[in-house]
């Protein structure tokens, strides 16, 4: 086995990727679709090419251009160009010829790299080199260089320019070789990691992407233009080639989280850095209440081109995403970020500065641009008193008191809007550009959302009315789509200051023309999708025939209308909304005669009167049977529970149950099995419940008493549905806070909903602020977002599955218990304790099968089940979310249901191929997850008896991360009550993420299950875990 190369030690970056492919030979160095290249092929592949580069590439201070589709042809032209002595200079093919031909007019570039069906972009005069059409003529006599130095330019990328002109920063060897030495201590990469390159070749955000991978033996896999603008094929892209690193920009994130929400696997990330644009922490929540902030790691960065991507880092901390700072934290270890005034003076501590970039990040200048090099990059006097040189950014920041940067936007008329950097300047020069613009002017808005938007204001040539469709295909001509403004306004003059300068402050708001189609919807679809663009784009009203990117629509913003309408409309076996179609169709009309020619129907929706019975669905109706028949039984009552060092304030902590009691519906409802027509949840406007405080002399009173006080029963049809208990424990500076909800309105993902709400109140109270955030889901949406799985054109399908699956399958052989356990005693609990390394070992293992790490656990613990019971034929239950659509991300609400799994096995232990066998039934099972566990009962109809029908064991990965609640003033520290009652005999449950490490809980209840039962097979799925996973 190879050794792993020294880190970045070479001078350069062919000799970086040469350490590595000498380390790393027959592994994946890049990938894109199905083609991948390994180090070695890699290797000799750009060597072949840096031959075939026109001879003067070795000796000319002119780049070699680089204009390329996505694909594995990208890293072998960049190596080839650095291995020929030069520099390279990425181009994209997506952004307007007008734009390419103005960077290639300033940069002249030697030799262009392109393909055959790209070729005809490249201007005559400039010579091709074609990747797909290389040259029969032997090589080897033409020679390269043997060494090159780690001054010398490694790329060349332009950026937005203030003057309408793009300018190009050069970065040398040195700068990006440094980059990765010193994040080194931050990430640790390693050979292990698969990199997505995401983003375009001539966005900076690429080199980190493509040089992190090949500089640590990784693998980078070029992600297809179309799959990175639909996130479920991106999401699709980060299962199925297991990324464990991924750089987003936090407006393409937002897109991931929302289909992400719809799956309930984990992505196997290990690094999401954030760049590009200003985080706003608070977005992430979502993503935490599934992952936690820890696993993946979340790093915001700050970086500009010419410090050479990266600047700065900030790992998430959970705390963030409850501060509404943009922290952007420190800068990387050998450079330094000083503040500055306006006469480049360092600023006090805790003030507003300019942040000047100082170290050896900083790049080279502009290329061709000595006079505007010299305006940039600065001589600066730093707090020692030493003169250097910096690059100022243009952007304002100041220094906490714990020693992180915060980021507090531009200094001047450069703007990032969803993650591209825009010089209002090069716009404004776009619309003066138009035949019919005298004066133009560019300008940042914030719309109502909190996003940016782009908007232009133009002053017409005198007795000319312009079109302001006109103008917006002329931008379109001539920039890139992100750089066109939502919005065009007209005005009879520009607003000037007093010294005769653009006054942007006095630029007026663009009022968006009222729709054109004086018409009403022709159909319920037209009007859904007419309320759709009305919401998404902050209309008051838009008619059928108005154009979706007319009235401020842009690339995100389709991407939300897109998973709106697979939401809002019912698709059965037709193909979903493309976001091509979006582009083709923009209007309600054109959207709505597409999804009727493709089979689509509006979802239907139960019209209730507010206040009215919102029927449950079959897993919240079975509870509620449960709850009348016994209704003192604890079985489903759901327990939180946070040790807290510090002080709590009763009365805020009140306050905070009230706001989360008015915010969610579910909370203030009554649950009644005798509603009309049947079991429903009626909205009450009742009281909501005041937290018990207690006190104790110790922990262990303490924690007794806040079981007793939890483990009462609920009374669900007069609305009592949750309730919170704080426990004071000695003198006063400890606590506990425990929490406990009926199931009926609650399941594992509502947890960190809750607990996240109910810290944001009490932490807004505590100060006298009103709580943020917005009411939750209504009983009604959750019902219309979860009826389309009863409609599912394949039910009969999935029933004909589940009558030959579960037929005839066995009760669970288990041994008697000793007699003298009580059957209202509660459940008992075993914890073992779960080695990282063997996790690590279940996610390689899985990725060599092509399963999930659920289905190897899932394999051990069937196989010791079948061993401990001496059963061969093993029915184990397993829950799963009713959440795929991302209006349930913010419910509090019962949203899960139980798949019947059943395995076979011969007894003698698990072999390393079972989980591939057991995948196919899980699979299977999957597929026919729309008929609900309690109609699976009735249809296959087994013998009934004192035991559960089809299974009395359940199993469970429950990867959410810990419901954390952060409180103002205090410490505090999860924990996991235990279980007041059991769904069946015996319930396994892995927990990935416990502040303890991982581990194994076996509950059973003691008067069904003995100790020794559990605990064998507790050690035997330990032991079987290990054999699964073997090398």
């Amino acid at each position: 086995m190879h050794e792993p190369p020294e880190p970045i030690a070479p001078a350069s970056l062919v000799e970086a990727f040469q350490s590595a492919a000498a380390a790393y030979p027959d592994r994946t160095a890049v990938k894109c679709g199905m083609r991948s290249l390994t180090y070695a092929e890699l290797d000799r592949r750009s060597t072949h090419l840096a031959r075939e580069l026109p001879t003067l590439t070795r000796t000319s201070e002119r780049p070699v251009g680089i204009l390329l589709d996505r694909s594995v042809e990208m890293a072998v032209a960049a190596l080839a160009v650095l291995k020929a002595g030069s520099f390279y200079l990425p181009l994209d093919p997506e952004a307007p010829a007008a734009r390419n031909a103005i960077i290639l007019e300033d940069a002249a570039p030697v030799a262009v790299v392109t393909s055959r069906s790209l070729a005809e972009r490249v201007p005559a005069g400039i010579e091709r080199c074609l990747v797909d059409a290389p040259s029969a003529a032997p090589q080897a006599a033409v020679p390269l260089p043997e060494r090159v130095a780690p001054e010398s330019r490694a790329y060349v990328i332009f950026t937005s320019g203030t003057t309408g002109r793009p300018k190009g920063v050069e970065v040398t060897h040195r700068n990006v070789l440094r980059l990765f030495s010193e994040s080194a201590a931050v990430f640790g990469f390693t050979s292990e990691d698969v990199w997505t390159v995401f983003h375009s070749f001539a966005f900076d955000f690429s080199v980190w992407e493509m040089w992190g991978a090949l500089l640590h033996g990784g693998c980078a896999v070029f992600v297809p233009a179309d799959v990175a603008k639909d996130p479920a094929s991106f999401h699709r892209l980060l299962r199925q080639e297991r990324v464990t690193v991924l750089n987003q920009t936090p407006s393409a994130f937002q897109q991931l989280v929302t289909e992400d929400g719809r799956h309930q696997e984990r992505l196997p990330l290990r690094f999401v850095v954030f760049g590009g644009e200003a985080l706003r922490f608070s977005d992430l929540k979502p993503w935490a209440a599934k992952y936690g902030v820890g696993r993946p790691v979340l790093v915001n960065m700050y970086g500009i081109t010419e410090t050479t991507v990266h600047t700065s880092y900030h790992q998430v901390r959970q705390s963030d995403l409850h501060d509404g700072d943009s922290v952007i934290g420190r800068p990387l270890p050998d450079l330094d970020l000083l503040l500055v005034d306006e006469e480049l003076r360092c600023v006090e501590p805790g003030e507003t500065g300019e942040m000047v970039v100082v170290g050896p990040g900083v790049a080279l200048g502009y290329l061709g641009r000595p006079d505007l090099t010299a305006a940039r990059f600065v001589t600066v006097e730093d707090p020692a008193g030493r003169l250097v040189r910096g690059y100022r950014s243009g952007d304002l920041a100041r220094l906490r008191p714990d020693g992180l940067l915060v980021y507090l936007g531009r200094a001047d008329s450069q703007v990032k809007i969803r993650g591209f950097r825009i010089e209002l300047g090069e716009v404004e020069a776009a619309l003066a550009g138009h035949p019919a613009v005298r004066h133009a002017a560019a300008a940042v808005r914030e719309s109502a959302t909190g996003g940016a938007t782009l908007v232009g204001h133009v002053v017409p040539e005198p007795g000319v009315e312009p079109d302001v469709a006109e103008i917006r295909a002329h931008l379109a001509e001539v920039l890139p789509h992100y750089m066109i403004p939502s919005a065009i306004g007209l005005l009879e003059a520009m607003p000037l200051t007093g010294n005769g300068k653009l006054d942007r402050a006095a630029l007026p708001d663009v009022v968006v023309a009222p729709g054109r189609s004086a018409q009403a919807p022709r159909s319920a679809a037209e009007a859904e999708l007419c309320a759709l663009f009305a919401e998404l784009l902050e209309q008051e009203e838009v008619g059928p025939q108005d154009d979706f990117f007319e009235l401020g629509g842009h690339s995100l913003l389709a991407i939300s209308l897109q998973n709106r309408v697979r939401a809002v409309f019912q698709s059965g076996h037709a193909q979903p909304l493309p976001l091509s179609q979006v582009y083709r169709s923009p209007t309600p009309a054109g959207i709505a005669r597409w999804l009727e020619q493709a089979g689509h129907e509006l979802r239907a929706a139960d019209v209730r009167p507010d206040g009215g019975p919102v029927p449950l669905n079959p897993q919240q109706s079975d509870m509620l049977m449960r709850h009348v028949f016994a209704p003192d039984d604890l079985v489903h009552h759901c327990a939180m529970g946070w040790r807290v060092e510090g002080e709590v304030d009763p009365e805020a902590l009140a306050r905070a149950v009230e706001h989360v009691h008015r915010r969610h519906e579910a909370l203030r409802s009554s649950y009644r099995f005798d509603a009309d027509p049947g079991p429903a949840a009626v909205p009450l406007d009742v009281a909501p419940p005041r937290p018990a405080v207690l006190w104790a002399p110790d922990p262990e009173e303490a924690h007794a008493l806040l079981r007793q006080a939890l483990g009462r029963p609920f009374r669900l049809e007069e609305g009592e549905i949750w309730r919170v208990v704080m426990v004071t424990i000695g003198p006063g500076a400890s606590h506990l806070i425990g929490l406990v909800v009926h199931h009926v309105a609650f399941d594992g993902w509502s947890e960190s909903v809750l607990a996240g709400d109910l810290a944001d109140a009490y932490n807004a109270s505590r100060i006298g602020r009103i709580p943020p955030g917005e009411t939750g889901p209504t009983l009604q949406e959750v019902a219309d977002a979860q009826r389309a799985r009863l409609t599912s054109e394949t039910l009969e399908q999935q029933r004909a599955y589940w009558r030959g699956e579960l037929t005839g399958v066995p009760s669970l052989t288990v041994p008697e218990p000793p007699a003298d356990r009580p059957a209202d005693g509660g459940p008992e609990c075993q914890v073992f304790s779960l080695p990282e390394e063997t996790l690590k070992r279940v996610e390689e293992r899985a990725a060599e099968l092509g399963v999930t790490p659920f289905v190897v656990l899932l394999t051990a613990y069937g196989a010791a089940l079948a061993e401990v019971s001496g059963d061969h034929d093993i029915a184990v239950g397993t829950p799963f979310a009713l959440r795929g659509d991302e209006r349930l991300d913010r419910a509090v609400s019962c949203l899960v249901d139980v798949l019947c799994v059943r395995m076979r096995f011969s007894g003698k232990g698990a072999g390393r191929n079972d989980p591939a066998r057991v995948a196919d039934t899980v699979r299977r099972a999957f597929a026919a997850q729309d008929i609900p566990f309690s109609e699976v009962v009735r249809l296959v109809n087994p013998p009934r008896g004192p035991r559960a029908p089809l299974f009395q064991n359940m199993f469970a990965l429950q990867n959410n991360a810990p419901a954390e609640l952060e409180l103002s003033g205090a410490a505090t520290e999860f924990f996991r009550p235990a279980p007041f009652g059991l769904p069946t005999e015996l319930v396994a449950e892995v927990r990935p993420h416990e502040r303890g490490g991982p581990r194994l809980t076996v509950s059973y209840r003691p008067h069904q299950v003995p100790a020794s039962f559990a605990a064998q097979l507790g050690a035997r799925f330990l032991t079987l875990l290990d054999d699964v996973t073997a090398p």
